[in-house]
């Protein structure tokens, strides 16, 4: 799968995704996870600003909303307000998650947000220096 942000190739595996074999692992190598490539670190910090977009508070949450928590992705189906440090969450299957209400949850974009945030956050990565910091520079060639 290709990476959306910044990325170039593992210099451990160059680029082929395998490096010395062990028995629990095969020979993925450890550097890429076994894809290849590394995000840069301008691409991390795009990344990152995608990534915190999508962060909203347990108080945010509205039914229908698509949510990953701990690596579930379920819908919300209802919310239950327990008292004002526990609020419940029902997945549409049926599944109950709680959380205290200073938690944060990420949501799932729709697809046209999905692809509008990755527009943003691309446009961010290009004013990032290498270190992934903002660049003082404006990016305007020939403005002085």
């Amino acid at each position: 799968m290709a990476l959306i942000f910044e990325s170039k190739e593992c210099a451990r595996c160059g680029g082929t995704g395998r490096h010395s074999y062990n028995q629990i692992d095969g020979n993925r190598c450890f550097g890429c996870g076994g894809a290849g490539e590394k995000v840069t670190k301008r691409g991390q910090a795009a990344q990152t600003h995608y990534i915190d977009k999508l962060v909203i508070s347990v108080n945010d949450l509205e039914v229908g909303m698509r949510v990953i928590d701990s690596g579930d992705r379920y819908t919300v189906a209802s919310i239950v307000i327990e008292n004002a440090h526990c609020t419940k969450v029902y997945s549409v299957s049926n599944n109950l998650y709680v959380y205290s209400v200073i938690e944060s949850v990420r949501r799932i974009p729709t697809k046209e947000e999905r692809l509008v945030l990755i527009k943003d956050s691309l446009a961010f990565q290009s004013t990032l220096t290498k270190a992934g910091a903002v660049s003082k520079r404006s990016n305007n060639k020939g403005a002085k």
